[in-house]
């Protein structure tokens, strides 16, 4: 499954647990590539993406254009000689990397995108025990429901420190 967002993967995989169906699934993020690999974009919307390419419009949230949209950006992506993207598409490590870069592309952790990496770290045992530190300090500065601005400076500095260590 190629989708625009770690959203639709939690999503999916709420739902499976949910109604116990078992999906089971491959998934690739092309925003996380295009993060790695248009690393100048002003930021890595679906919108933003599709006219960096140069893509016709399309009704964003509807939910047929939006995955025609990512299609063609993954083909592009691929079209421009993206083939270590190919050979990497289901590391968790390249996903982790992406998902850091999204939270820090603004320069600030708000607490959507803690909660959002607590979530994801959950779903990947393996990263979260490769990056402790970061799992138990976004588990503990969420504990109470609220990121102050204290806290999102410490998950900065991490998340920092963790996209310079990660291979």
């Amino acid at each position: 499954m190629i989708a625009h967002s770690l959203f639709d993967k939690q999503v999916l995989n709420a739902l499976s647990n949910n109604f116990d169906l078992g999906l089971r699934f491959e998934y690739i993020d092309s925003s996380s590539i295009a993060k790695e690999k248009l690393p100048d974009l002003k930021n890595f919307k679906l919108k933003t993406v599709v006219k960096h390419f140069g893509l016709s419009a399309f009704r964003h949230h509807d939910a047929t254009e939006d995955a025609i949209a990512c299609a063609k950006i993954f083909l592009k992506l691929r079209e421009h000689g993206e083939e270590e993207t190919l050979q990497t598409l289901g590391d968790e490590s390249a996903e982790f990397k992406g998902m850091v870069m999204s939270i820090l592309a603004d320069d600030e952790v708000n607490y959507k995108e803690a909660y959002e990496l607590l979530y994801w770290l959950e779903d990947h045992v393996k990263v979260a025990k490769k990056h402790p530190n970061i799992y138990l300090k976004t588990k503990e500065v969420l504990d109470d429901d609220h990121l102050d601005r204290y806290e999102a400076k410490e998950m900065k500095a991490i998340l920092n420190n963790v996209l310079r260590n990660i291979e």
